[in-house]
């Protein structure tokens, strides 16, 4: 995770974040990983990106 937290200090403050992780974005809307997980699966969140072999939500 350093890496993000190093490329998060490259950008803006005011610029929104994009491609979070899976907890990272259920930190964001202020839930648990696990309740996000069910929120993904029932499909009132997004499905994730794959980027290479990373999973990453907008």
């Amino acid at each position: 995770m350093a890496e993000q937290s190093g490329r998060r200090h490259v950008l803006p403050l005011s610029l929104p974040p994009r491609g979070l992780s899976r907890v990272e974005a259920a930190a964001y809307i202020g839930v648990s990983p696990s309740l996000f997980d069910d929120l993904v699966a029932d499909e009132r969140m997004p499905k994730p990106k794959l980027l290479n072999a990373r999973h990453v939500w907008d």
